[in-house]
């Protein structure tokens, strides 16, 4: 855990006296205006704040109800990257409706996470600034792992810039940009920004690759081996090399091949991503 992660966290606790609150009064409330009805004088700054689920999660159990709160994000003092916390609080009903249903709630248990952000070699407060979506959240048990992977996929995109050979091998399966050609041609009445170029040119791939959007770093046993060619199957199955994947964006999927901590390989895929 970094100090900065440290020092947050000692100071997000729940306030000792919270109000009872409705979710409808959640939902209107700033991020910094919730922040304070949930959590104890002192906290650190809250950006943004989700009340309910997020995206396709299950509701919560009946009685209960869920927050997210999201600090400011600021430079980590792990190179390279932003970091912020983020709170999940979950809620218990203090009131019910004459339905029998959850009316009011107060703050229950809190837990969090760090959640980082890839930004370069001296990030700013600036570019710090970014959507929830572009920070990820490492395995607690091993966040190094996970932030030694983005930085090897960041020095490589550097390399990729240069001009030369790489000294690595990468390659590119584009498979999103022939679907939505597709698309365009049976609808000519959508405008033209749903078609694009397909990308055949791995190093031209990684040089576009959006690392400011990694979304996730999938723990080893959890890659996506399905990028892989038997050979690269193979060197993993006899211990020659090891595999590390990442999600970038809301499309990409790389995965590193790697003999220790250099890359042998880049496997990349462009794909609309499931269940579309």
């Amino acid at each position: 855990m970094s100090l900065l992660v440290a020092l947050a966290v000692a100071a997000i606790q729940l306030r000792p006296d919270p109000p009872p609150l409705s979710l409808a009064q959640a939902r209107g409330l700033t991020p910094a205006g919730l922040a304070d009805l949930l959590l104890a004088p002192g906290h650190p700054r809250v950006v943004e704040a989700l009340v309910g689920q997020d995206g396709m999660q299950p509701p919560p159990p009946p009685g209960q109800g869920a927050v997210t709160l999201y600090t400011e994000a600021r430079p980590s003092d792990r190179p390279g990257f932003c970091e912020r916390i983020v709170a999940y609080v979950q809620l218990k009903a203090t009131a019910t409706t004459a339905g029998g249903g959850a009316s009011d709630f107060t703050p229950a248990n809190i837990a969090w996470r760090a959640a980082y952000r890839w930004a370069g070699a001296k990030p700013t407060a600036q570019a710090c600034d970014a959507p929830r979506s572009d920070f990820f959240s490492p395995e607690p048990a091993e966040p190094d792992r996970a932030l030694a992977t983005v930085r090897l996929l960041a020095s490589a995109q550097a390399r990729s810039e240069r001009p030369g050979a790489l000294p690595f091998e990468v390659s590119v399966d584009d498979r999103e940009a022939p679907q939505m050609q597709t698309f365009a041609r049976a609808h000519p009445e959508v405008p033209s920004r749903y078609t694009m170029k397909t990308i055949t040119d791995g190093k031209a791939a990684l040089r576009g690759l959006p690392l400011g959007q990694v979304r996730g770093v999938f723990r080893p046993e959890q890659g996506r081996r399905d990028l892989l060619t038997p050979s690269d199957l193979a060197d993993i199955e006899r211990g020659r090399l090891a595999a590390q994947s990442l999600f970038v964006s809301s499309d990409w999927t790389a995965t590193l091949l790697l003999d220790g901590d250099r890359i042998v390989r880049i496997r990349l895929r462009r794909e609309i991503p499931p269940p579309f």
